[in-house]
């Protein structure tokens, strides 16, 4: 479980808690995402970089290593392997042992970035906050205020089990029908 004191393992009798103080190679104590890849890899956003847990051992990224951004809001682990890292400047992704910043979003605001998320059809979705952006076939496609959304409070995105695209907001859950997103109402069956 990640916290603001570190991260704590629960082994069914006794909680052991890793940080920063304590832990060679541990990224910073107050911990902001984690997500899991293929290879075995726990890997650790925190506010002062990333980390991977991997064999026995933590080993810390930052911007010397290649990473875009040291404070990290979110991780997910996408369809094709890769690690989606979200920050404030916007994603990198580590691919085959190395940060690759090919997803380009300078054109939206993602100070706010809030989750990324994978669909079932292998799009990618940000929630900034401001806005949701699905990036998909190589394009982001903004979805906010036009595509139904409510401005400034979109939290996260997330997919239930029949594979409904939702937004969780601060105004309520919204679900995704033909290209929009309209306010959920329990029961329904759309």
């Amino acid at each position: 479980v990640g916290t603001v004191q570190g991260l704590a393992r629960f082994d069914g009798l006794t909680f052991t808690t890793f940080k920063q103080s304590k832990t060679p190679g541990f990224p910073g104590s107050l911990i902001t995402s984690l997500a899991e890849t293929s290879d075995g890899s726990l890997w650790i956003g925190s506010a002062a970089g990333l980390g991977r847990y991997r064999d026995g051992r933590f080993v810390t990224y930052t911007q010397k290593d290649g990473l875009k951004f040291e404070t990290i809001n979110t991780l997910c682990t996408a369809p094709d392997g890769s690690l989606w890292i979200g920050g404030r400047t916007g994603v990198t992704r580590w691919v085959d042992g190395k940060f690759v910043d090919d997803i380009d979003t300078a054109a939206y605001d993602t100070l706010a970035m809030q989750t990324i998320t994978a669909d079932r059809q292998g799009g990618m979705w940000l929630a900034t906050g401001i806005e949701a952006l699905r990036y998909a076939d190589g394009r982001i496609t903004r979805f906010g205020r036009e595509q139904g959304l409510p401005a400034g409070s979109i939290r996260s995105i997330r997919e239930d089990a029949e594979g409904h695209v939702l937004a969780i907001t601060l105004s309520g859950l919204f679900r995704l029908e033909n290209d929009r997103f309209v306010p959920f109402q329990p029961g329904s069956t759309n």
